[in-house]
């Protein structure tokens, strides 16, 4: 069965692909974020474009040197706080781009002196309104509940601004090279897909820019397998989580490196083996998003099996408005 989860996915690369008609203005910001000069960043979201921020915060952390604090949208959208945020640089990330909540934090940070830029499938939308300049994701209509091409092409753009802001031709070369790479993830991991299938709850793991990929695995096996799922920075995973993870717990690796090998190995010496994805090699920024195809992939398959719709799950609509 083709659903629609499975279809958007498969979409990924085209979609990865159609990312380079938003350079010009990916170009046009990171010029404005040079002559800024911004001493620190901020990110604003909620749910999946959360977590592909977690990821984007890292990138940046790593790439630059500067810290980038995630806002909580309430201080603005319940608390009415006025920001004293001169000179700082904010991007708020929204699929739809119609939340209250991002909209009115990102409109306080514009009021505040921050650079505000719009990071959204939907150019014309009230965030974008909000804010001085938009990324449009260009991943076209995503109709499944659970985002996918979407969430890609929001940790493609995000990169694609770092690399673009610092003149960094090595990741510039790899977010070219980053549709090809996709297109070789586009089958779905058996021993994964089993191990969700089967498993009472499921545990993500990350580190850096993955640990924001492991956040958006977790959300969606908790969506879509209808299980308890959490994510864990791998290093974490070794004070009081791993008192709770069992054999019959699905745990499940993004990345690959010496912060998570190490971790790994301590893991497996508990008779904990997390499950990986193979990918070549393409960029330690990038490296641990080649392998989502997949992964959706596996999740896609696994709740099926399970008995459940990923395309509509229970209790959930595609966009969720809060304020």
């Amino acid at each position: 069965m083709t659903g629609l989860m499975r279809a958007e996915t498969l979409e990924i690369p085209e979609a990865a692909a159609r990312l380079d008609g938003s350079r010009a203005a990916i170009t046009d910001i990171a010029t404005r974020m040079r002559m800024l000069s911004p001493p620190a960043l901020v990110s604003v979201a909620r749910g999946s474009s959360d977590h592909a921020a977690n990821s984007w915060k890292y990138a940046v952390e790593i790439g630059t040197g500067l810290p980038v604090a995630s806002m909580g949208p309430s201080v603005a959208s319940i608390y009415d706080t006025k920001l004293n945020v001169s000179g700082l640089a904010a991007l708020a990330f929204s699929q739809s781009g119609a939340s209250e909540d991002i909209v009115a934090l990102s409109a306080a940070l514009r009021d505040g002196g921050a650079l505000t830029v719009a990071v959204t499938n939907t150019p014309s939308s009230p965030l974008a309104m909000a804010c001085d300049h938009t990324i449009d994701l260009a991943a076209g209509p995503e109709r499944a509940v659970a985002a996918t091409k979407s969430y890609v092409n929001t940790l493609l753009a995000g990169l694609r601004l770092l690399a673009e802001w610092r003149e960094d031709a090595a990741l510039h070369a790899a977010l070219d090279a980053a549709p090809d790479h996709l297109g070789q993830a586009l089958v779905a991991d058996e021993q994964i897909t089993n191990a969700l299938t089967v498993a009472p709850w499921a545990v993500m793991l990350g580190r850096g820019p993955g640990l924001g990929i492991a956040r958006e695995l977790a959300l969606k096996a908790a969506e879509c397998c209808t299980m308890p799922a959490i994510a864990l920075s791998a290093a974490e995973s070794l004070h009081g989580p791993v008192a709770a993870i069992g054999p019959d717990t699905a745990v499940i690796a993004v990345g690959h490196g010496a912060g998570m090998d190490s971790s790994l190995d301590t893991l497996s010496s508990y008779g904990i083996k997390p499950l990986r994805v193979a990918t070549a090699p393409l960029h330690p920024m990038l490296d641990p998003l080649m392998a989502l195809p997949t992964l959706y992939l596996s999740i896609e398959q696994a709740a099926r099996a399970r008995g459940h719709n990923p395309d509509a799950p229970t209790r959930l609509k595609k966009e969720t408005v809060t304020r």
